[in-house]
């Protein structure tokens, strides 16, 4: 197993999973660059959070 941090330049990416939190884009474009995100690599399958 790996975790691996994702840098603020590429959170982003990920905004369709952090719609399945939090439905307002908004509130999500609010406080993204402020929290940390990872991805977790699990016997070669990536799960992020």
């Amino acid at each position: 197993m790996k975790i691996v941090k994702v840098k603020n330049e590429n959170k982003r990416k990920y905004m369709n999973l952090l719609l399945l939190a939090d439905e307002s884009e908004i509130m999500v474009n609010k406080y993204i660059e402020n929290g940390s995100m990872y991805i977790l690599y699990d016997h070669g399958v990536k799960v992020k959070f």
